[in-house]
């Protein structure tokens, strides 16, 4: 599978709301930097507690209306050895197209368990996430 098809599975796979799926697309442990309001969020998850951070992630698209998720941009560099980084723009959107919020995220690919996996995510997602929940709710 190339990187580009695994990005675009990824965001299928996301779309479909399954979280086992889309957890399923991680390397255990998975290693996460988050840009914050303050200072950036770095955790490492093993597969459990990852699991239960997408279950939370896709309950907050589901409040939002997120029914897709689009890839605006790839940027993908291979550094051999069986590791690769995708630099990816995305857009969320609802049912009629529209736009809910857009974020970036650098991941980190590596071959493992018999395909590719994230191992590590740097993205700045959650102040997006957090201000269209706070409109949602408003």
């Amino acid at each position: 599978m190339t990187l580009d098809e695994f990005v675009a599975r990824y965001a299928a796979d996301f779309a479909s709301g399954d979280a086992a799926t889309v957890a399923g697309h991680f390397a255990d442990p998975v290693h996460v930097v988050g840009e914050t309001r303050v200072d950036p969020e770095v955790t490492t998850a093993d597969g459990a507690q990852w699991r239960r951070v997408v279950d939370r992630l896709l309950g907050a698209y589901r409040q939002l209306g997120v029914t897709g998720v689009r890839v605006r941009s790839l940027q993908p560099v291979c550094l051999g050895g069986g590791v690769q980084l995708a630099v990816v723009a995305w857009t969320l959107t609802r049912a009629d197209g529209s736009s809910v919020y857009d974020f970036e995220a650098a991941y980190t690919v590596v071959r493992a368990g018999g395909g590719l996996r994230i191992a590590a995510v740097a993205h700045n997602e959650t102040p997006r996430l957090l201000a269209a929940l706070s409109a949602h709710r408003s």
